[in-house]
């Protein structure tokens, strides 16, 4: 009878781990995908010094943050200081890591290659967003 009870547990955490296991899959880059379910992307920031100067991060909690709340993390995370100014049209950089906006360059933000049509505060990350930070000189 006890040979029977056991038969009877094994079988059914056998069962239960066969099914848990079943609609999940691992992708190629080893990220574990829920079949029926969106893959999850990273969103990931890149901040660009000049002269080959660059800081990156990735990470998921990125997404659904807008793109001033994704440099504030990642300039928390390397120790790199960040000026803010308000507008009214929203929050723009005006230094980060001891370079200021000037006239010959400012701080700029790019969105998957496309620079930034609204302030910082107002573009909200999308999974997948590749958020780029130049120091560059700007065009108008």
């Amino acid at each position: 009878m006890k040979a029977r009870v056991y038969v009877l547990v094994a079988s059914i955490v056998a069962s239960s781990v066969f099914f848990l296991t079943l609609n999940r899959a691992t992708t190629e880059d080893g990220q574990v995908q829920v079949l029926g379910e969106q893959k999850i992307t990273l969103a990931s920031v890149e901040i660009s010094f000049g002269e080959g100067e660059v800081v990156s991060f990735e990470d998921q909690g990125l997404a659904g943050k807008n793109a001033l709340e994704a440099l504030e993390l990642v300039t928390s995370k390397n120790n790199l200081e960040l000026k803010v100014k308000n507008y009214d049209f929203g929050k723009m950089i005006e230094g980060l890591d001891g370079r200021e906006n000037s006239d010959e360059k400012s701080w700029i933000y790019f969105v998957n290659g496309a620079a930034g049509s609204v302030a910082a505060d107002q573009y909200i990350l999308e999974s997948g967003d590749k958020l780029e930070w130049k120091y560059i000189k700007p065009e108008f």
